[in-house]
Formats: structure tokens, C-alpha cells, sequence
């Protein structure tokens, strides 16, 4: 199943209310950033997107959450600054979180952070979402 059963705003709030908002936004935002995890789920789906069962591009693919309701185990300010300009802002900055560290020192964890993702087309992740 590609579609979240919880939404990212449902989940959003539930963090919020337990107090582990930092920790869930690394996993809902910044992993998706991570050359390191677009790299691994493209070897392990081999360069497959689950929607379509087409080739995919890992230079045009998007990380996408197949589940919400995770957090990132390490600490929101334990994170590593990559160039992520925009035309209005081209010295931008972004934080990813440090996932070829969660995989050296706790490969469970990384595995089932890795499981809850997928690496899929942009035009097939914006068809999931319309579903």
C-alpha cells in the first residue's frame, strides 16, 4: 500500500501532542533530502517505482512516505547542512537528517524508517495524493 493511512497533517498533530514534533519532522521533511536514503531505496527497489512498475530516474524521483507515524531517533539539532537554493534564495540551506549514521550504529531502526519509505516519480506521487 502506497497511501499513508494517516495523513501528514493527522500525524503533524499527533506529534505536536506528544511533544516529538523535532523528532517526526526529520523523518517527514528532511529524509527526503537525503542523497543517502534516495541512493538506498533506489538499489532496493531497483530503480522501480512501486506505482507504475516503471524505470525510474533517481535524479527526477521523489521519496515518498508510504507511512506517517514514525520519528527520527536522532536529535533535531544532530543534522548536516546541504545547498538547497531557490531562485529567490540561492545560498539556501537545508537539514537532513544523519541516516548513514542511523544505519552504522542501528540498523533496525533504519531498516523500518527505510520500509515506511519508497523512491517513486514526482507524477505518480502527486497521483497518490489525489486518490
Amino acid at each position: 500500500m502506497l497511501k499513508p493511512s494517516v495523513t501528514y497533517g493527522k500525524a503533524k498533530q499527533y506529534f505536536l501532542q506528544k511533544g516529538l514534533y523535532d523528532y517526526w519532522i526529520s523523518y517527514a521533511r528532511r529524509v527526503t533530502r537525503n542523497k543517502f536514503v534516495k541512493d538506498y531505496l533506489y538499489k532496493r527497489d531497483n530503480g522501480v517505482c512501486p506505482y507504475c512498475n516503471k524505470k525510474v530516474d533517481i535524479d527526477e524521483a521523489v521519496v515518498h512516505h508510504k507511512d506517517y507515524m514514525n520519528v527520527c531517533i536522532y536529535h533535531k539539532d544532530d543534522y548536516v547542512l546541504i545547498d538547497n537554493p531557490t531562485s529567490k534564495r540561492p545560498s539556501r540551506k537545508a537539514k537532513i537528517s544523519k541516516c548513514h549514521l542511523c544505519k552504522q550504529e542501528n540498523q533496525e531502526k533504519f531498516l523500518d524508517c527505510m520500509n515506511r519509505l519508497t523512491l517513486i516519480h514526482q507524477i505518480c506521487n502527486k497521483r497518490i495524493s489525489m486518490e
